[in-house]
């Protein structure tokens, strides 16, 4: 029962001995950051700054402002794409989904705050004023953006 207890106290002294010569960032109250990058709060890793990674406010958002519909034909339509974001989008696609069918068109590349008049063609079948009820316009339709916010790219348009 001694060499227990002697044991024990033996353990404790070198704990207490380490803890004192620990530094302050790497005690076990605190998280031990190497890089100096932030402390995490509640979180076990803290990411490194955003002048590495850049933070989504950094990123193109497109949307959809407007589409028209030209009164001669059903298989087009004009959709006005903007980029709300902090940085220049690449180049994209749009479509358009409803009950007859699909369509698509490209999107130029755009600098912060332009946009661009774009034009999307149904595909044969497909049509713009035939439908029963509401087409889909969606930009960025293959995700080829990384944007800031990815659920702002669509508008509802009852058909034509």
């Amino acid at each position: 029962m001694r060499n227990v207890i002697k044991k024990m106290t033996t353990a404790l002294l070198l704990g207490a001995v380490t803890l004192t010569l620990t530094p302050q960032s790497a005690k076990a109250d605190q998280y031990f950051d190497p890089f100096g990058f932030s402390s995490p709060g509640d979180f076990f890793f803290s990411p490194p700054p955003d002048i590495f990674f850049p933070g989504p406010y950094l990123l193109p958002d497109l949307i959809i402002e407007d589409v028209i519909f030209p009164a001669h034909t059903d298989k087009i339509a004009f959709i006005k794409v903007r980029n709300i974001g902090l940085a220049r989008a690449n180049p994209s696609h749009l479509s358009a989904h409803n009950g007859t069918g699909m369509g698509l068109g490209d999107t130029p590349s755009l600098d912060i705050n332009q946009y661009k008049w774009c034009v999307l063609s149904m595909n044969a079948g497909a049509s713009l004023s035939e439908c029963s009820s509401i087409t889909v316009f969606k930009t960025d339709t293959f995700r080829e953006v990384a944007e800031r916010d990815e659920s702002n790219n669509t508008k509802i348009a009852l058909c034509n």
